[in-house]
């Protein structure tokens, strides 16, 4: 009697075991699915917001004009001349230059002028920061005295007076933007509004893709160029070091990677960049290739030996920044 009593509820046992185990794997099986699903509509929410991010790349046509005019020679990067003047744009024209490159800064009420650095100490004869002057004390500075004679008592110009000279001259002008996002978005906003002809000639460089996401996003109508430079990131307008010492060896390389990252295969497609600006020491067949399978224009910068200019131009098709143009003949 107790062995068959033993044998019953073992059977019992075995079979409550196997309804409990059936019963785990179904709510298992039930929670993967579900997991699986959740991630799928995660998955999808995540890509339909990256593409409605995403801003288109203007007509290929467009582009194309405006990347002819700057292979036609090369582009004027300073040479021989005051930098971000208007002396200087009109020297480039007069040798034989269809482009010219200028930088952008704001004065202190908001008035978009040409200036590389933050300081206008090496480009002119006074000293202080540009962002701390108005555009009237900025416009007291000689930044052509440096150059003899001929140029001496230039003065720095705004960015809408350097629009009209290169509309006038039919030259590109190729803009480097550094900072201030959406003051400069809102500027090339304006003048393109005020004169669509603007979209013809300009062009908005920048090493930071947030800046150039930022005036497209304003105005998806302008063609845009992200540069890339190694190491560039460790260094401030002026050329000073961002970083400490022990900063610059741990946190720099990080910084620079992830920059790299998301430049070669993020930035460029959710801004839709047209034209890719390299130095001229990364410039290899490997790369060229990545970007022409994406169907992007390269710039090369800063170029000014003879040989380099006619490889880069004649031989692999690749517009040059120079500070030399009577070598580009």
């Amino acid at each position: 009697g107790a062995e068959k009593v033993g044998q019953l509820w073992k059977l019992v046992s075995d079979k409550k075991s196997r309804v409990q185990c059936s019963c785990f794997v179904k709510t298992w099986n039930s929670t993967v699915v579900e997991m699986y699903y959740l991630l799928f509509l995660l998955a999808s929410a995540a890509i339909a917001v990256v593409f409605k991010l995403r801003i288109p790349p203007v007509p290929k046509q467009r582009v194309k004009r405006l990347v002819g005019k700057c292979l036609e020679k090369a582009i004027s990067h300073r040479a021989d001349t005051p930098e971000n003047t208007l002396a200087g744009i009109r020297q480039a024209s007069k040798k034989g230059a269809m482009a010219v490159e200028v930088d952008v800064q704001f004065t202190r009420d908001g008035v978009p002028v040409l200036m590389h650095d933050e300081c206008v100490n090496r480009t002119s004869d006074g000293c202080g920061r540009l962002r701390e002057m108005t555009l009237e004390e900025a416009k007291r500075l000689d930044v052509g005295y440096k150059f003899g004679k001929e140029f001496s008592g230039e003065r720095v110009p705004t960015l809408f007076e350097a629009v009209e000279l290169c509309l006038e001259l039919d030259m590109v002008l190729l803009l480097d933007l550094k900072c201030d996002a959406s003051k400069i978005a809102n500027v090339l906003k304006q003048l393109s509004s005020k004169n669509p002809k603007v979209y013809e000639q300009i062009i908005a460089s920048s090493f930071y893709s947030e800046v150039l996401y930022k005036v497209r996003r304003v105005d998806p109508e302008i063609v845009v160029a992200l540069a890339m430079c190694p190491g560039m990131f460790m260094y401030n307008i002026d050329g000073g070091t961002i970083y400490g010492e022990w900063e610059k060896h741990l946190v720099s390389p990080f910084h620079e990677m992830i920059r790299i990252f998301t430049n070669n295969y993020i930035a460029w497609w959710l801004i839709g960049v047209d034209i890719l600006m390299l130095y001229k020491g990364d410039i290899n067949s490997r790369l060229l290739q990545a970007w022409h399978r994406r169907e992007k224009h390269v710039f090369v910068w800063t170029v000014n030996e003879r040989e380099d200019i006619l490889h880069y131009r004649n031989e692999l098709g690749l517009a040059v920044l120079t500070d030399k143009l009577q070598l580009a003949q």
